[in-house]
């Protein structure tokens, strides 16, 4: 109980220095008034076998990471602190076509992705428009994985190709 106690006097003590008000003490009963305003912010994680990033911001946050036709699976964790009726989207663009070592290109739009995890969609690349691979509303934590694919009507390819991806998060 004593414990009980001096928490509550120390935090009382803080509340008084932080400007929090408290009323009513000589009359038996107490009244507590807090004020907290929480800062809007994402951070954006993305993990590919080869690279791992983190980027964050207030409205907006990106990451680029190099995608290639050996490594197509991306991992990504998005967590949000906004307000419950905010939208955010998950943004994807790629920088390019695919380019081979040798010079040779295939079209982005060559390239397909599957998704799993809540508010992730499928897709397809582009390299002109970004597209929206998710979309949530409010805060929370949430993860997908991203399985990127040549779509059948790719031409046959025995080489590597690969290109730069931005994956954004962003508040419309």
């Amino acid at each position: 109980m004593k414990t009980i106690k001096a928490s509550s006097s120390l935090f009382l003590t803080f509340l008084f220095l932080m400007g929090g008000t408290f009323a009513g003490a000589d009359s038996g009963t107490s009244t507590l008034g807090v004020s907290v305003e929480l800062q809007e912010w994402l951070i954006l994680e993305v993990s590919t076998p080869r690279e791992e990033l983190e980027a964050q911001g207030s409205s907006h946050c990106s990451a680029a990471v190099k995608l290639d036709t050996g490594s197509t699976e991306v991992q990504i964790r998005a967590l949000l602190s906004v307000k419950k009726n905010q939208e955010v989207q998950l943004r994807v663009q790629a920088l390019g076509d695919l380019l081979s070592p040798e010079g040779r290109t295939i079209p982005i739009s060559h390239v397909t992705w599957t998704s799993s995890g809540e508010g992730f969609r499928d897709g397809v690349l582009n390299n002109h428009v970004s597209q929206i691979m998710a979309r949530w509303t409010g805060p929370g934590l949430h993860v997908g994985t991203i399985r990127y694919a040549m779509n059948l009507e790719a031409p046959e390819v025995n080489e590597n190709f690969s290109q730069t991806v931005k994956y954004s998060l962003i508040m419309p």
